[in-house]
Protein backbone atom coordinates (compact mmCIF):
# COMPACT_ATOMS: atom_id res chain seq x y z
CA UNK A 1 0.00 0.00 0.00
CA UNK A 2 3.00 1.96 0.83
CA UNK A 3 4.60 1.67 -2.53
CA UNK A 4 0.81 2.48 -4.82
CA UNK A 5 1.09 5.95 -2.67
CA UNK A 6 4.03 6.46 -3.66
CA UNK A 7 3.93 6.09 -6.91
CA UNK A 8 0.80 7.88 -7.08
CA UNK A 9 2.43 11.02 -5.40
CA UNK A 10 5.37 10.23 -7.73
CA UNK A 11 3.04 10.72 -10.26
CA UNK A 12 1.01 13.68 -9.37
CA UNK A 13 4.36 16.03 -9.21
CA UNK A 14 5.06 15.07 -12.56
CA UNK A 15 1.13 15.66 -13.48
CA UNK A 16 1.94 18.93 -12.19
CA UNK A 17 4.44 19.82 -14.44
CA UNK A 18 2.55 18.79 -17.72
CA UNK A 19 -0.09 20.68 -16.92
CA UNK A 20 1.53 23.63 -16.38
CA UNK A 21 3.05 23.09 -19.85
CA UNK A 22 -0.02 21.79 -21.78
CA UNK A 23 -1.89 24.38 -20.32
CA UNK A 24 -0.15 26.99 -22.13
CA UNK A 25 -0.50 25.14 -25.10
CA UNK A 26 -4.25 24.98 -24.71
CA UNK A 27 -4.77 28.21 -24.31
CA UNK A 28 -2.47 29.46 -26.94
CA UNK A 29 -4.98 26.97 -29.43
CA UNK A 30 -7.99 27.31 -27.94
CA UNK A 31 -7.61 31.42 -28.81
CA UNK A 32 -5.38 31.80 -31.37
CA UNK A 33 -5.90 28.36 -32.96
CA UNK A 34 -1.93 27.80 -33.52
CA UNK A 35 -0.78 25.02 -32.39
CA UNK A 36 2.77 25.84 -30.56
CA UNK A 37 5.49 23.78 -31.45
CA UNK A 38 7.90 25.98 -29.33
CA UNK A 39 5.88 25.18 -25.60
CA UNK A 40 9.00 23.09 -25.23
CA UNK A 41 11.69 25.54 -25.94
CA UNK A 42 9.59 28.38 -23.53
CA UNK A 43 9.31 25.31 -20.55
CA UNK A 44 13.78 24.60 -21.09
CA UNK A 45 14.62 28.42 -20.84
CA UNK A 46 12.99 28.19 -18.13
CA UNK A 47 15.06 26.44 -16.14
CA UNK A 48 18.18 27.77 -17.46
CA UNK A 49 17.34 31.04 -16.78
CA UNK A 50 16.11 29.67 -13.45
CA UNK A 51 20.05 28.12 -13.50
CA UNK A 52 21.46 31.76 -14.56
CA UNK A 53 19.98 33.51 -11.81
CA UNK A 54 20.82 31.08 -8.93
CA UNK A 55 24.59 30.72 -10.24
CA UNK A 56 23.93 34.92 -9.82
CA UNK A 57 23.99 33.93 -6.22
CA UNK A 58 20.08 35.28 -5.85
CA UNK A 59 17.35 33.64 -3.94
CA UNK A 60 15.54 30.64 -5.36
CA UNK A 61 12.00 32.22 -4.99
CA UNK A 62 13.54 35.18 -7.06
CA UNK A 63 14.52 32.95 -9.72
CA UNK A 64 11.43 31.14 -10.25
CA UNK A 65 9.84 35.12 -10.52
CA UNK A 66 12.74 36.36 -13.13
CA UNK A 67 12.54 33.26 -15.12
CA UNK A 68 8.71 33.65 -15.12
CA UNK A 69 8.87 37.32 -16.36
CA UNK A 70 11.44 36.77 -18.81
CA UNK A 71 9.22 34.10 -20.70
CA UNK A 72 6.32 36.25 -20.22
CA UNK A 73 8.74 38.81 -22.33
CA UNK A 74 9.51 36.86 -25.25
CA UNK A 75 6.57 35.30 -25.77
CA UNK A 76 4.76 38.46 -26.81
CA UNK A 77 7.82 39.40 -28.17
CA UNK A 78 7.39 36.26 -30.32
CA UNK A 79 3.60 36.54 -30.80
CA UNK A 80 4.64 40.08 -31.67
CA UNK A 81 7.11 39.40 -34.90
CA UNK A 82 5.92 35.38 -35.39
CA UNK A 83 2.39 35.04 -35.23
CA UNK A 84 0.46 37.88 -35.41
CA UNK A 85 1.59 38.93 -39.42
CA UNK A 86 0.68 35.42 -40.16
CA UNK A 87 -2.93 35.25 -38.33
CA UNK A 88 -5.88 35.09 -41.01
CA UNK A 89 -3.45 33.76 -43.88
CA UNK A 90 -2.64 30.12 -44.52
CA UNK A 91 -3.28 27.67 -41.16
CA UNK A 92 -0.23 25.98 -41.77
CA UNK A 93 2.37 29.77 -41.43
CA UNK A 94 2.00 29.97 -37.84
CA UNK A 95 2.83 26.72 -37.31
CA UNK A 96 5.77 26.39 -39.20
CA UNK A 97 6.47 30.03 -37.47
CA UNK A 98 6.75 28.25 -34.30
CA UNK A 99 8.34 25.36 -35.72
CA UNK A 100 11.09 27.20 -36.55
CA UNK A 101 11.42 29.37 -33.35
CA UNK A 102 12.07 26.15 -31.93
CA UNK A 103 14.84 25.11 -33.52
CA UNK A 104 16.42 28.69 -33.37
CA UNK A 105 15.51 28.92 -29.70
CA UNK A 106 16.71 25.05 -29.24
CA UNK A 107 19.74 25.10 -31.49
CA UNK A 108 20.88 28.71 -29.82
CA UNK A 109 21.21 27.33 -26.94
CA UNK A 110 23.24 24.47 -27.41
CA UNK A 111 25.39 27.13 -28.74
CA UNK A 112 24.81 29.33 -25.59
CA UNK A 113 25.17 26.56 -22.85
CA UNK A 114 26.77 23.33 -25.09
CA UNK A 115 24.59 19.94 -24.91
CA UNK A 116 25.96 19.42 -21.34
CA UNK A 117 23.57 18.99 -18.66
CA UNK A 118 23.27 21.39 -15.74
CA UNK A 119 22.16 21.21 -12.36
CA UNK A 120 21.06 23.33 -9.61
CA UNK A 121 22.01 22.29 -6.19
CA UNK A 122 19.37 23.15 -3.87
CA UNK A 123 18.30 22.14 0.14
CA UNK A 124 14.40 21.77 -1.45
CA UNK A 125 15.71 19.28 -4.03
CA UNK A 126 17.23 16.31 -1.66
CA UNK A 127 15.53 17.12 2.02
CA UNK A 128 12.16 15.04 2.13
CA UNK A 129 9.37 14.88 4.37
CA UNK A 130 7.89 11.17 5.31
CA UNK A 131 3.65 10.93 5.65
CA UNK A 132 3.10 7.26 6.84
CA UNK A 133 5.85 6.11 4.89
CA UNK A 134 5.24 7.65 1.25
CA UNK A 135 8.43 9.83 0.99
CA UNK A 136 8.04 13.21 -0.84
CA UNK A 137 11.00 16.05 -1.48
CA UNK A 138 10.82 19.38 -0.64
CA UNK A 139 11.06 20.47 -4.53
CA UNK A 140 8.23 17.88 -5.74
CA UNK A 141 6.22 19.55 -2.56
CA UNK A 142 6.55 23.01 -4.04
CA UNK A 143 5.62 21.62 -7.14
CA UNK A 144 2.07 20.56 -6.51
CA UNK A 145 1.48 23.52 -4.43
CA UNK A 146 2.54 25.79 -6.67
CA UNK A 147 0.52 23.97 -9.46
CA UNK A 148 -2.65 24.40 -7.56
CA UNK A 149 -2.63 27.64 -6.81
CA UNK A 150 -1.23 28.64 -10.04
CA UNK A 151 -4.89 26.35 -11.55
CA UNK A 152 -7.34 28.20 -8.72
CA UNK A 153 -5.57 31.48 -10.41
CA UNK A 154 -6.13 30.79 -13.63
CA UNK A 155 -9.67 29.15 -12.68
CA UNK A 156 -10.71 32.99 -11.38
CA UNK A 157 -8.72 34.73 -13.85
CA UNK A 158 -10.77 33.08 -17.04
CA UNK A 159 -14.14 32.75 -15.10
CA UNK A 160 -14.20 36.45 -12.59
CA UNK A 161 -11.77 39.21 -14.57
CA UNK A 162 -13.12 41.08 -17.51
CA UNK A 163 -10.22 40.13 -19.25
CA UNK A 164 -10.57 36.61 -18.78
CA UNK A 165 -13.94 36.25 -20.25
CA UNK A 166 -13.43 38.34 -23.49
CA UNK A 167 -10.48 35.59 -23.77
CA UNK A 168 -13.63 32.82 -23.38
CA UNK A 169 -15.61 35.18 -25.82
CA UNK A 170 -13.00 35.20 -28.54
CA UNK A 171 -11.82 31.25 -27.93
CA UNK A 172 -15.27 30.88 -29.03
CA UNK A 173 -16.48 33.44 -31.83
CA UNK A 174 -13.73 36.18 -32.76
CA UNK A 175 -15.92 37.79 -35.49
CA UNK A 176 -18.48 38.66 -33.14
CA UNK A 177 -16.35 39.75 -30.20
CA UNK A 178 -14.87 42.29 -33.35
CA UNK A 179 -17.59 43.66 -33.74
CA UNK A 180 -19.03 44.41 -30.06
CA UNK A 181 -15.58 45.72 -29.66
CA UNK A 182 -13.10 43.78 -27.84
CA UNK A 183 -9.67 44.21 -28.81
CA UNK A 184 -8.95 40.13 -30.45
CA UNK A 185 -5.04 41.52 -30.74
CA UNK A 186 -4.96 43.08 -27.18
CA UNK A 187 -6.76 39.11 -26.15
CA UNK A 188 -4.26 36.86 -28.33
CA UNK A 189 -1.18 38.59 -26.96
CA UNK A 190 -2.03 38.44 -23.50
CA UNK A 191 -2.86 34.30 -24.33
CA UNK A 192 0.50 34.10 -26.07
CA UNK A 193 2.10 35.59 -23.05
CA UNK A 194 0.81 33.56 -20.23
CA UNK A 195 0.98 30.12 -22.24
CA UNK A 196 4.88 31.22 -22.43
CA UNK A 197 5.09 32.01 -19.03
CA UNK A 198 3.57 28.94 -17.91
CA UNK A 199 5.93 26.64 -19.57
CA UNK A 200 8.48 28.99 -18.16
CA UNK A 201 7.47 28.48 -14.42
CA UNK A 202 7.25 24.88 -15.39
CA UNK A 203 10.76 24.91 -16.02
CA UNK A 204 11.72 26.89 -13.44
CA UNK A 205 10.06 24.41 -10.66
CA UNK A 206 11.33 21.36 -12.07
CA UNK A 207 15.25 22.58 -12.61
CA UNK A 208 16.65 21.93 -9.26
CA UNK A 209 14.48 18.02 -9.44
CA UNK A 210 16.04 17.02 -12.99
CA UNK A 211 19.12 17.43 -15.25
CA UNK A 212 19.00 20.84 -17.64
CA UNK A 213 20.01 20.51 -20.94
CA UNK A 214 19.23 22.17 -24.45
CA UNK A 215 16.32 19.26 -25.59
CA UNK A 216 14.64 19.08 -22.16
CA UNK A 217 11.51 20.37 -23.55
CA UNK A 218 11.19 18.06 -26.45
CA UNK A 219 9.70 14.82 -24.72
CA UNK A 220 7.90 17.02 -22.65
CA UNK A 221 6.17 19.17 -25.12
CA UNK A 222 5.00 15.76 -27.10
CA UNK A 223 3.60 14.40 -23.86
CA UNK A 224 1.74 17.88 -23.29
CA UNK A 225 0.45 17.38 -26.79
CA UNK A 226 -1.12 14.10 -25.96
CA UNK A 227 -3.09 15.35 -23.05
CA UNK A 228 -4.05 18.18 -24.87
CA UNK A 229 -6.01 15.91 -27.12
CA UNK A 230 -7.26 13.63 -23.99
CA UNK A 231 -8.45 16.59 -22.36
CA UNK A 232 -10.10 17.95 -25.86
CA UNK A 233 -8.48 20.55 -27.44
CA UNK A 234 -8.88 24.33 -26.27
CA UNK A 235 -10.55 22.76 -22.89
CA UNK A 236 -8.31 24.12 -20.14
CA UNK A 237 -10.03 21.39 -17.68
CA UNK A 238 -9.99 18.71 -19.63
CA UNK A 239 -6.22 19.31 -20.34
CA UNK A 240 -5.01 19.83 -16.59
CA UNK A 241 -7.06 15.79 -15.92
CA UNK A 242 -5.39 14.58 -18.84
CA UNK A 243 -1.82 16.10 -17.53
CA UNK A 244 -2.40 13.94 -14.58
CA UNK A 245 -4.05 10.65 -16.23
CA UNK A 246 -0.96 10.44 -17.76
CA UNK A 247 2.20 11.10 -15.29
CA UNK A 248 0.04 8.89 -12.93
CA UNK A 249 0.11 5.84 -15.92
CA UNK A 250 3.63 6.59 -16.53
CA UNK A 251 4.68 6.60 -12.83
CA UNK A 252 2.77 2.58 -11.98
CA UNK A 253 4.29 1.50 -15.30
CA UNK A 254 7.98 2.20 -14.66
CA UNK A 255 7.42 0.17 -11.20
CA UNK A 256 5.23 -2.49 -12.71
CA UNK A 257 6.04 -2.67 -16.50
CA UNK A 258 9.53 -1.32 -17.35
CA UNK A 259 11.36 1.78 -17.04
CA UNK A 260 12.29 1.72 -20.91
CA UNK A 261 8.52 1.31 -22.02
CA UNK A 262 7.70 4.51 -19.76
CA UNK A 263 7.15 6.96 -22.49
CA UNK A 264 4.91 4.31 -24.57
CA UNK A 265 2.35 4.38 -21.46
CA UNK A 266 1.28 8.15 -22.20
CA UNK A 267 0.47 7.47 -26.06
CA UNK A 268 -1.82 4.42 -25.45
CA UNK A 269 -3.52 5.60 -22.99
CA UNK A 270 -4.38 8.44 -24.85
CA UNK A 271 -5.32 6.13 -28.13
CA UNK A 272 -7.61 3.74 -25.23
CA UNK A 273 -9.13 7.61 -24.47
CA UNK A 274 -10.00 8.71 -28.24
CA UNK A 275 -11.23 5.36 -29.16
CA UNK A 276 -14.19 6.05 -25.99
CA UNK A 277 -14.48 9.42 -26.25
CA UNK A 278 -12.74 10.94 -29.67
CA UNK A 279 -13.29 14.58 -29.22
CA UNK A 280 -11.57 14.34 -25.47
CA UNK A 281 -12.44 13.61 -22.10
CA UNK A 282 -14.23 16.91 -21.61
CA UNK A 283 -14.09 17.27 -26.05
CA UNK A 284 -16.04 19.55 -27.90
CA UNK A 285 -16.10 22.83 -29.78
CA UNK A 286 -12.73 24.13 -29.49
CA UNK A 287 -12.83 26.93 -26.97
CA UNK A 288 -11.21 28.03 -23.62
Amino acid sequence: MEMFFQLLVNGISFGAIYAMVAVGLTIVFGILEVVNFAQGEFYMLGAYLTYLVILAQLPYPIAIIAATAAMILIGLAVERLAIRPLIGKAWQLPILSTLGISIIIQNGAIVLWTPNPRTIILETASKNINVFGVVITYQRLLIILLALAIFISLYYFVQKTKTGKAMRAVSQNKEACQVIGIDVDRISIISFALGAGLSGLGGAVVAPAMAIHPVMGILVVIKCFAAVIMGGFGNIQGTIYASFILAIVESFAVAYVSLQYKDVFAFVVMIIILLFKPHGIFGGKVGI
